[in-house]
């Protein structure tokens, strides 16, 4: 049990490393797939990778997306409402369209909309 949580914690520092890689090389469906997989390594992942994957889904214009994580995360960090709450504020208020939205593979990427 102890040798699965630590490869499971070096599993997600690497993901959550590569998906800030990708993000900063503006390759945000790349970036996303990671985060995923690292929520999927373990549900009870830290609160930056959340932030990271709502900061993704809105710079992929997934702006209803980003808004149904952020509500996720204020109920699951309340220590962090008052970030989430001003990021929630500066989300698109606009429905997403063909012309912002890039289209994801929802196969690879699992369920992001929960």
């Amino acid at each position: 049990a102890r040798f699965q949580k630590e490869t499971n914690n070096i599993a997600i520092d690497v993901l959550n490393n590569r998906s800030l890689c990708y993000m900063k090389l503006k390759q945000h469906k790349l970036a996303l797939l990671n985060i995923v997989a690292c929520k999927h390594v373990d549900e009870n992942v830290s609160f930056k990778t959340w932030y990271r994957e709502i900061q993704c889904l809105n710079d992929m214009g997934h702006s209803s997306a980003a808004l149904k994580i952020c509500n996720e995360a204020i109920e699951r960090f309340p220590d962090h409402k008052n970030v989430l709450v001003e990021m929630k504020r500066k989300l698109p208020k606009h429905q997403e369209t063909n012309e912002n939205k890039t289209v994801l593979d929802w196969e690879l990427l699992g369920v992001i909309v929960r």
